[in-house]
């Protein structure tokens, strides 16, 4: 069926189909007003660039409850333009939303929380598409589980345990991330899930530019080897790039060391003592390239060495061992890496070099070789690409030449994280974990580790549902019955992690169970937000993602990450 509100200037198109056996509510926002899209998310393209901005309008974003947080987090999502959303929530508007959810009115109030909040978000921007389903979705969890599979991301807000242990299995095996939302009161959490996570730019900034002076190519020495400074004038040897003149040192270095660089302190210091009595003088010379090369002279003593991460992501046999036609793209392009490092014990050159004090002509000489070296890497990168996609039975245009060239350019910025799934971190034998223990060394009598306190008390909510089948504090009548239940919940957990039962005081218990579900809409912002910047890194596969639990503590405005 198809419905058409009227608003100011926008119009909703309302129709459904049925995905897996659920019925779902399409939205489509339509707006007479035209935006040039490129001038519309030029900010954010600039953070994550136009490949990150590419993978984020094609993503498909699903919600399951559309609480204060979630709807915080999804805004954030809506605002930079995912592809298409949906939100599975079978509740009704309450008093309770109105006083903190701002994607719903007193006006809502008995009306489907999934519709309205999907209306009111679709308002935020028309390029995106938003989708709703007015279930249950811990009935979804446990009918179609399969219903998740299309989806890039799920966030996941108010699921039992039970349930959520049982989506976060299917979830993890597919790996498809997951983040989960928690609050209770003014403390929240955010638990991400991703098997094997892929970044492509960690968006680290090296300090030390890729210039490869200690082991320099040949097209670099053919350059320098076409510069005299014996027949240059004081004027013209002012104006050539460091990068040179810290190669024709190191070289002249080596020739007088047994073909040795700089190693030890005072080697170093005597070989900057010679470059600094080298720089040129008159009149009128500042010799600005000169002190420049003095600066960076930590590039000629550089050994060459791949980061860890990259080297990690080049020598994991697990991965690269077993390719075939349905492995990731980035296994792939890290498998022609690692055989490029095994045939030239070298990664592919970045191809960039820094600002440096240079007349034009000199730097676009040596920018011009480092150009061409890096391009010549990159030929030779893809050459290895396409021998592996037809060894797998690929078509070799399946990774378009930006995305090798791309990887080449970011090799030094790769990174894979592993997480551990939530069935891994709630079986009990998995408890006594080394986090947890390093955690709980900080003395009782100084107060314990916060963090730790609060991961158990969160955790705590989890097991008191699972054994009550109810959230503690809800009822007044019951609330002194409940500290006790709630008490012994925590100290089963802290027994069983091997933690001291006296790390959670008895009046931080009575204050977390006088908050019972509450959700105070200045936390659902804070853990909203973070969830929306966890979830973009994992769709943008850009920045590091954080590993495992995130927890934040509204009484002492802080937030911590958990590696539990």
């Amino acid at each position: 069926k198809i419905i058409q509100v009227n608003t100011y200037c926008t119009a909703y198109i309302i129709y459904t189909h049925m995905s897996n056996s659920i019925k779902v509510t399409h939205v489509a926002e339509s707006s007479n007003i035209e935006v040039d899209r490129s001038e519309k998310y030029d900010r954010q393209v600039r953070l994550w660039g136009s490949l990150g901005q590419e993978k984020l309008e094609n993503s498909n974003v699903l919600l399951l409850n559309a609480t204060a947080a979630g709807t915080e987090a999804l805004k954030n999502l809506v605002l930079p333009c995912i592809g298409m959303f949906t939100i599975v929530d079978g509740n009704k508007v309450t008093k309770k939303d109105v006083g903190n959810n701002f994607f719903v009115t007193k006006n809502d109030i008995g009306e489907s929380r999934a519709k309205v909040t999907t209306e009111l978000l679709c308002e935020l921007n028309p390029d995106v598409k938003g989708n709703f389903v007015e279930e249950d979705p811990e009935n979804t969890i446990r009918n179609s589980i399969d219903f998740f599979n299309e989806y890039s991301i799920v966030i996941a807000c108010d699921i039992n345990i039970t349930n959520l242990l049982i989506l976060s299995k299917h979830l993890y095996e597919r790996n498809i991330p997951l983040v989960v939302i928690k609050i209770y009161g003014l403390i929240g959490s955010i638990r991400v899930q991703k098997r094997i996570h892929q970044i492509i730019d960690t968006k680290k900034e090296d300090p030390i530019a890729d210039l490869r002076l200690n082991n320099p190519f040949p097209e670099l020495l053919e350059l320098l080897e076409s510069i005299n400074f014996d027949d240059m004038t004081v004027e013209q040897r002012n104006h050539v790039p460091y990068g040179i003149i810290l190669l024709d040192h190191l070289i002249k270095w080596k020739e007088s060391h047994n073909g040795k660089k700089p190693t030890t302190s005072d080697e170093k210091k005597e070989f900057k003592r010679i470059l600094w009595d080298s720089k040129p003088v008159g009149e009128g010379i500042h010799a600005e390239n000169y002190i420049e090369a003095y600066d960076k002279a930590v590039n000629a003593f550089r050994n060459y060495e791949i980061p860890d991460d990259t080297a990690d992501i080049i020598n994991d046999d697990e991965m690269l061992s077993n390719l075939n036609s349905e492995s990731d793209s980035f296994w792939i392009i890290a498998k022609a890496f690692k055989n490029f490092y095994d045939k030239y014990n070298t990664l592919p050159l970045r191809g960039s070099i820094p600002d440096m004090h240079a007349d034009t002509k000199s730097y676009q000489a040596l920018q011009k070789v480092y150009k061409d070296k890096a391009n010549a890497d990159i030929a030779l990168i893809t050459d290895e690409v396409h021998d592996i996609l037809q060894s797998v039975n690929k078509d070799i245009d399946s990774i378009s030449n930006e995305d090798i060239r791309f990887f080449c350019k970011k090799a030094w910025f790769l990174r894979v994280i592993k997480n551990r799934s939530l069935e891994q971190e709630y079986s009990s034998d998995e408890h006594n974990c080394g986090t947890i223990g390093l955690f709980s060394e900080l003395p009782v009598e100084m107060g314990g580790n916060p963090v730790l306190s609060n991961y158990f008390i969160l955790r705590g909510f989890d097991k008191f549902f699972e054994e009550y089948n109810r959230i503690p504090g809800l009822s007044e009548n019951e609330f002194e019955a409940d500290v006790e239940l709630f008490s012994g919940v925590i100290q089963t957990l802290l027994n069983d992690s091997g933690v001291n039962i006296d790390l959670i005081k008895k009046d931080v218990i009575n204050d977390v169970v006088r908050f019972a579900n509450s959700q105070p809409h200045s936390i659902a912002a804070i853990i909203g937000g973070i969830a929306s910047e966890e979830s973009i890194k994992f769709i943008t596969q850009m920045f590091g993602t954080l590993e495992n639990t995130f927890i934040y503590d509204g009484i002492q405005g802080y937030g911590s990450n958990l590696e539990a």
